[in-house]
């Protein structure tokens, strides 16, 4: 006998199922910014039914990662590059002082799972695995969050970063990063001093550096036509070149 509710309860994990499957491919480029989405194709290629597709889109496009446009269709939406500004500065200036609160609680089990995510990371770059080393990075920070009795702030700023996530991500494909610089800073984490009497102020904070709100080049070829608005400095006088600015969680 199927139990009472069994059927309401599968029914909405296969529309989470199939939002969060939609919702990963925008983060990883699956469906690049501005790609046409078909209902058909996405229900071909994910092995789910219309109505849990079209479902998906409406959440999608509640969220800002999906429009449409009249007679045309659904698109992917472009990256928005204020958001992604306005992100970043959020996490900057929150992560210094969750580093500190999480390094002020941490115990043994805790600082444990931190030396196993910095392996992960470490393996990723090695095995240049750069979807590995990606997502190593998200979890070290989000264990951060939950050490420091956060998760709660860590689940906003994961609704709120989606944009960043994506320029991060768009950033990992398309550029040589310092991976070993990034690995160094969770290291500071991990080797936080604990011998007795060292107060909050000892342990180590993450400030971003000045360096990290330069502006780099990059190539239309490799980020074709995907950013909301492109911001370009008065001595740029080439047509294939756009700028976007570099941040601290890449």
């Amino acid at each position: 006998m199927i139990p009472a509710g069994s059927a309401g309860e599968q029914d909405e994990s296969m529309q989470i199922q199939a939002y969060e499957a939609i919702r990963t491919g925008i983060v990883y480029a699956k469906y690049a910014p501005g790609d046409k989405l078909q209902v058909k194709d996405l229900c071909a290629d994910l092995g789910l039914g219309r109505t849990l597709v079209r479902k998906s889109l409406v959440r999608l496009r509640q969220e800002r990662l999906v429009e449409t446009v009249p007679q045309s269709g659904t698109y992917v939406s472009k990256i928005r590059l204020e958001a992604v500004g306005g992100t970043r500065y959020a996490r900057e200036s929150l992560e210094s002082q969750i580093s500190v609160e999480a390094c002020a609680r941490l115990d043994a089990r805790s600082l444990a799972e931190l030396h196993e995510l910095l392996a992960e990371g470490e393996s990723a770059r090695d095995a240049q695995d750069r979807r590995a080393f990606f997502d190593s990075d998200n979890l070290f920070h989000e264990k951060l969050y939950d050490i420091a009795g956060k998760q709660q702030v860590w689940s906003w700023l994961e609704f709120i970063s989606i944009d960043l996530q994506r320029c991060r991500w768009l950033r990992v494909q398309t550029e040589d990063l310092d991976q070993d610089a990034i690995l160094g800073q969770h290291r500071e984490i991990v080797r936080v001093p604990r011998e007795e009497g060292h107060g909050r102020d000892a342990f180590p904070r993450l400030e971003p550096s000045a360096s990290s709100v330069q502006r780099i080049c990059c190539c239309d070829q490799a980020l074709p036509g995907l950013l909301h608005c492109k911001l370009r400095p008065e001595s740029a006088a080439a047509t294939d070149i756009s700028y976007m600015p570099v941040f601290s969680y890449y």
